[in-house]
């Protein structure tokens, strides 16, 4: 069977325009309506060596969030967040501890007091379509207590609120974002974030993540190196919400001596988010005492 010219060019002009119906254009499509609620788990695991001594630590997180679009202008939509609820377990070298929020008379251990003070404030940040975070608005003294510990609301914000490309992108495509990331006494770090969508579907996009994250680790002690051996994640994000569906994240670092510090550490992480169906009402009675 021969084609003539025509017909090839019918047939490259029928493969070209299908290849461009493939691509999104991905966007947010925000507007003011009911409230989300999330829930964030956070589990870390660290093992210190000095010398002969092996010290393990271990924290557990769980914190609760509300959100909701307040408003839209000019293409830009303001998101408010309220911490309404924090949990916390650790173990390790500075005694075991439990700490609920929701529970009277229960206390956060030092590594858990800067996240506890969210429980109860507010924060909003303003985004544009392809979720650039335009400002974040938190508490000044929330966020400078959180930075003590090596966070930062507005990087929880930006790890949380998915960048999309600007230009359409196909299924199996990819593309980068980078961001600053505080990490407490160690120094400053800085993450470049590689996208790559994997589908999208009645208004959910689906998305896998890798990550290199550099640190200036000024710091840290003389002789130490910090090294990310792993970091990466997957997403799912509803375009009319401005909160996750569902994200996990995994990432594992590694902190190694010269041949003067006799100092090696390891350390996991897992950080997952989802949507969940709001909290019951408390009745007056279980309130937590102040």
């Amino acid at each position: 069977m021969r084609l003539s010219l025509p017909s090839v060019l019918t047939l490259l002009l029928v493969s070209a325009t299908a290849a461009a119906q493939d691509k999104h254009t991905l966007r947010y499509q925000l507007a003011p309506g009911p409230t989300v609620w999330c829930q964030q788990d956070q589990d870390m695991n660290m093992v210190m060596k000095m010398g002969e001594q092996e010290m393990k630590t271990s924290m557990q997180t769980s914190t609760w969030m509300e959100g909701k679009v307040v408003g839209v202008k000019d293409g830009v939509a303001s998101v408010e967040q309220k911490y309404a609820r924090v949990k916390a377990k650790s173990s390790g070298m500075g005694g075991n501890s439990e700490y609920d929020s929701d529970v009277a008379g229960s206390k956060p251990g030092a590594m858990m007091r800067d996240l506890a003070k969210l429980v109860g404030k507010s924060a909003t940040m303003q985004m544009d379509a392809t979720g650039k975070i335009v400002a974040v608005n938190v508490p000044a003294d929330v966020e400078a207590g959180l930075e003590k510990a090596g966070m930062s609301l507005k990087q929880t914000f930006e790890q949380s609120i998915m960048t999309w490309p600007q230009d359409p992108i196909a299924v199996g495509s990819t593309w980068v974002t980078e961001y600053d990331m505080p990490m407490g006494q160690m120094g400053k770090g800085k993450a470049k974030v590689t996208n790559k969508l994997v589908e999208v579907k009645d208004h959910v996009a689906t998305v896998e993540t890798t990550t290199e994250l550099t640190v200036d680790a000024t710091g840290m002690p003389p002789g130490l190196k910090l090294e990310v051996t792993k970091a990466t994640g997957s997403a799912k994000i509803d375009l009319r919400a401005a909160m996750p569906l569902e994200m996990v994240s995994d990432m594992e670092m590694k902190m190694v001596g010269g041949a003067d510090s006799p100092m090696n550490l390891s350390m996991t992480m897992r950080t997952t988010v989802k949507q969940v169906a709001a909290p019951a009402a408390k009745k007056a009675d279980e309130a937590p005492k102040k």
